[in-house]
């Protein structure tokens, strides 16, 4: 049972800090403090998950739904890792939009190799962008444990806003 530390109320917040001790003492003294935040939005009527900075990240497992991709963003397939970068770097803060999705794999067999597409070659419509094992995968991961196609990453463009 986790420990259930300080608790203090706001005017709609509560705030619960649970200590879940580290099976690792080694782990223990390096990644010491508060890792996430998960608060609930009573309008979206939804809960939001926050890393904030300390020891591995912040994962969410995925078993159906959606997800938006974020720069920087870290995703596990099997054995890889992907990380998701957005260019132009800061767009969204200068409220323009983005133009390429680069996505870089890290572990496994493919190792250092950097994918990109443009979304200039998306104005048509949808696209969906595939990640998996087989041959037809935009995305091929060299992992038996991985089905053919695993997941994919469907980029959405509306002509209209150019977004």
């Amino acid at each position: 049972m986790p420990d259930m530390g300080q608790q203090r109320q706001g005017q709609l917040a509560v705030v619960n800090d649970f200590v879940i001790p580290s099976r690792s003492l080694e782990l223990a003294e390096t990644h010491q403090g508060r890792h996430f935040q998960v608060w609930f939005e009573p309008h979206s009527k939804a809960y939001f998950i926050k890393d904030l900075g300390i020891g591995f990240g912040v994962f969410k497992k995925m078993e159906n739904g959606a997800a938006v991709l974020k720069d920087n963003m870290l995703i596990n397939v099997g054995e890889a890792y992907i990380v998701v970068n957005l260019h132009p770097e800061g767009a969204e803060d200068m409220g323009q939009s983005y133009q390429t999705l680069k996505l870089k794999m890290f572990g496994g067999s493919g190792n250092g190799e950097q994918f990109e597409f443009e979304l200039s070659e998306m104005q048509t419509g949808e696209r969906d962008i595939l990640i998996g094992r087989t041959p037809e995968c935009n995305i091929r991961i060299n992992d038996k444990l991985l089905s053919k196609v695993q997941s994919h990453i469907k980029i959405k463009y509306n002509p209209i806003t150019g977004q």
